[in-house]
């Protein structure tokens, strides 16, 4: 049985045997729990199963670790060394901070830029602007709510031709904690909070930005791998900043340079063009715009790579 691996160490192919357990599947994996489908979704089966009961051939495992807080990178790393930041990390109990007053030259000097990670629980772009914003003791929920609520005040704006479903359906689904969020969500955040945030896809390298041109004075970053948001930081010592002044070219092609290398690694699963397959009806569907058509056609939800 060969299953497609999703870990903060990248995406790979794995064979795995179909009479082994869960449990032993956990153990390769270095998994406390794994999560499976389009989107994925929590694997709750007892660990005694056996793999052939619970998943197929082709299936996505995104695995779900926890890390110890001692891999976090150390601070004030010589210059002349590469940076441990290609390895997404926990994200960090230091304080974050914003960087706007400061020359963005004297910063990236002293400091690192790190891809911190943050859980795959399906409100990954809403965790991870949480953190952008210093606002890590908040839930997912409260992000949810804001975009909510700037659905339902602007109408006119977000039509059902701009959401793919009436403003109504859109309000209760975003409340839901198994709903993605992308780019209507990233743009009403950018709004609600006054600040750019600029997402890098790490597939095609192109850099979305939310907020661009509103004259806000800020902005933060993360990157997405076709399935899962991120977010970047500069790491001084115990000071993690998350928000810079939005006319520093310069921390821009930092922040570049380190999207890049992830590309390099193929470290991106390419979601507009895998196949995919509904659990509930067999279907075959090509690209993720197919399975959200399908899925909001047939109220179906579980989906795995074919």
């Amino acid at each position: 049985m060969k299953l497609r691996v999703r870990s903060s160490r990248g995406v790979s192919d794995v064979s795995v045997d179909p009479s082994a357990t869960v449990a032993s599947l956990k153990k390769q994996l270095g998994a406390t729990a794994l999560r499976c489908g389009f989107p994925p979704k929590l694997l709750s089966v007892d660990d005694s199963q056996r793999l052939s009961a619970v998943l197929s051939s082709g299936d996505v495992i995104v695995v779900q670790s926890q890390q110890p807080q001692s891999q976090q990178p150390q601070s004030q790393q010589p210059q002349s060394q590469q940076p441990q930041s290609l390895q997404p990390q926990p994200t960090p109990k230091a304080s974050t901070t914003s960087a706007s007053a400061i020359p963005a030259s004297s910063i990236l000097s002293n400091g690192t830029i790190v891809i911190r990670e943050v859980p795959d629980d399906n409100s990954c772009l809403f965790r991870s602007v949480n953190a952008l914003l210093s606002r890590s003791n908040q839930p997912p929920e409260s992000l949810r709510t804001i975009v909510k609520d700037a659905v339902a005040a602007q109408p006119e704006l977000y039509s059902e031709a701009f959401l793919g479903r009436s403003n109504a359906q859109y309000q209760q689904w975003i409340m839901d904690a198994n709903s993605w969020g992308g780019a209507i969500e990233l743009s009403a955040l950018a709004h609600h909070f006054r600040i750019e945030l600029a997402a890098f896809d790490i597939k095609t390298m192109r850099l979305d930005r939310y907020g661009e041109g509103k004259q806000f004075s800020s902005v933060a970053y993360l990157v997405y791998d076709g399935i899962h948001y991120n977010y970047m930081a500069l790491a001084i010592g115990d000071l993690h900043v998350t928000q810079f002044d939005v006319k520093e070219q310069l921390v821009e092609e930092h922040m570049r340079k380190q999207a890049q290398k992830l590309h390099d690694e193929r470290r991106y699963t390419d979601t507009a063009n895998a196949s995919f397959k509904c659990a509930q009806c067999g279907k075959v569907l090509q690209g993720e715009k197919a399975v959200a058509a399908h899925a909001q056609q047939s109220g179906h939800s579980e989906f795995s790579e074919s």
